[in-house]
């Protein structure tokens, strides 16, 4: 695969941050916020090389379904206490909204009084719920979704079919970390392309007892399950911005919006996933 996709919709940042000349010290805290797999964690990862050359201590949390806890962040407070003379110490923290309140109140001290050459690199998809005093503490970086024409132009460079490339760009939703993630690795792609085979199945077949029985394995594998929930949005979309369905008028297209946006309500709300998902089977039979 090309690797130019460390930048892909973020060439004007590359630019003002990480280009030669551009990576002198105007901070000592970062906060990159945006959607999720739009390249913020690339993004940082590049920023942290161009910013300590060969030479710097890398502290790396990755994102992760974990919470932090207030014990890590005191061990990490303890850890950049201790003097590392002449070393650039790079912290990068993914998904900082992982943290509980009182974690970040404890991060809250070393960002205002950084040791040394610290610098923090810290990155959320839901900034709403990081503290407002971690905002102020931080330079913060709006990063957005790469347009449809950045998209295009970073998929032509793609050893796959056109075919593909236009189910990736479409299902993606302007997450070009998703579509790296496919053409790294083409057994997840294999997978999720199934899982488009039978959500389109759903949206054009009648068979509501086959639909039953396929909602008794999604409800019993949560990755399985999101990722098709995923697909069905994608392919609703699909749907309503081509206005291309034979079988679906926009007004019904809508009504099968507000279905699976309750259904998503429903499944994060730990109410029956059963009974949620079979209230969606039913709304895609006619």
């Amino acid at each position: 695969m090309n690797d130019s996709f460390a930048f892909v919709g973020h060439h004007s940042l590359y630019k003002k941050y990480i280009a030669p000349g551009k990576t002198a010290r105007t901070g000592h805290a970062f906060l990159l916020v945006g959607p999720a797999h739009i390249g913020k964690s690339t993004f940082a990862a590049e920023w942290a090389k161009a910013w300590g050359g060969l030479q710097y201590d890398a502290i790396h949390w990755p994102e992760s379904d974990e919470s932090l806890k207030i014990a890590e962040v005191r061990q990490l407070n303890q850890k950049l206490s201790l003097s590392h003379a002449g070393t650039i110490r790079m912290v990068r923290i993914e998904a900082i909204e992982r943290m509980p309140i009182e974690a970040q109140n404890a991060l809250l001290k070393t960002l205002e009084e950084p040791q040394g050459n610290t610098l923090f690199l810290l990155t959320s998809h839901q900034p709403n719920q990081v503290l407002p005093t971690i905002h102020s503490r931080c330079q913060r970086i709006e990063m957005t979704c790469p347009t449809p024409t950045e998209i295009d132009e970073f998929l032509s460079d793609q050893s796959v079919n056109e075919l593909e490339k236009k189910l990736m760009k479409t299902y993606a939703l302007g997450r070009i970390g998703t579509i790296i993630t496919w053409l790294k690795n083409p057994d997840e792609w294999a997978e999720y392309r199934a899982t488009i085979d039978q959500v389109e199945r759903w949206l054009e077949q009648n068979d509501l007892a086959h639909k039953i029985n396929e909602v008794e394995a999604l409800e019993t594998n949560p990755q399985r399950l999101a990722q098709w929930i995923d697909a069905f949005y994608g392919s609703l979309r699909q749907r309503w911005r081509q206005n291309a369905s034979t079988r679906w008028s926009t007004t019904e297209l809508a009504k099968l919006f507000d279905v699976l946006e309750k259904t998503r309500y429903y499944l994060k709300s730990n109410v029956n996933k059963r009974l949620a998902l079979v209230e969606l089977a039913i709304a895609t039979e006619k």
